[in-house]
């Protein structure tokens, strides 16, 4: 008997590939157990020029937080439809966090690769830049709770 663990990301050739279908068929394959999934949007953000933070609170069931800049976790609570606006209309460039101290939790994937920055991104349903994403982590040393921040860009 053996094990094969893979780190891995996919760039499809056609958008007939997803998330669950690449699972399914790697499921095909014999037990399989999934460390971190996603699936992210890319786009290009030529001309988009407005920026908004969003601030994502630790409690999914709370709304998202437009915030002034990083580090900022009050705001303007946003509806559904503006969220859903921002998803539609805009791209996250770049994804900030701060997260607990690593040497008793951990250090989060998305500090370590970029890619799993994206991962988080897109799991929130956000399109990301197709030319990369800024990203920024960092360990506060403490026992709070992990904060994320996205920038994204929208059209005037």
């Amino acid at each position: 008997m053996k094990k094969i663990i893979l780190g891995a990301i996919v760039t499809p050739n056609d958008d007939s590939v997803t998330q669950k279908n690449l699972k399914d068929a790697l499921r095909h394959l014999g037990s399989t157990y999934f460390a971190f999934a996603a699936e992210v949007r890319v786009s290009e953000v030529e001309g988009m020029t407005k920026e908004v933070w969003i601030y994502l609170p630790d409690d999914n069931s709370l709304p998202y937080i437009q915030v002034e800049e990083t580090g900022k976790t009050e705001g303007k609570h946003l509806s559904e439809q503006e969220v859903d606006q921002l998803r539609t209309s805009g791209v996250c460039i770049e994804f900030r966090a701060e997260y607990p101290r690593a040497n008793r939790y951990g250090v989060p994937w998305y500090a370590c690769d970029d890619e799993f920055a994206a991962g988080v991104v897109g799991n929130h349903l956000f399109k990301v830049d197709s030319d990369g994403l800024t990203v920024h982590a960092i360990d506060r040393g403490d026992d709070g709770l992990e904060q994320i921040w996205l920038k994204i860009v929208l059209p005037e």
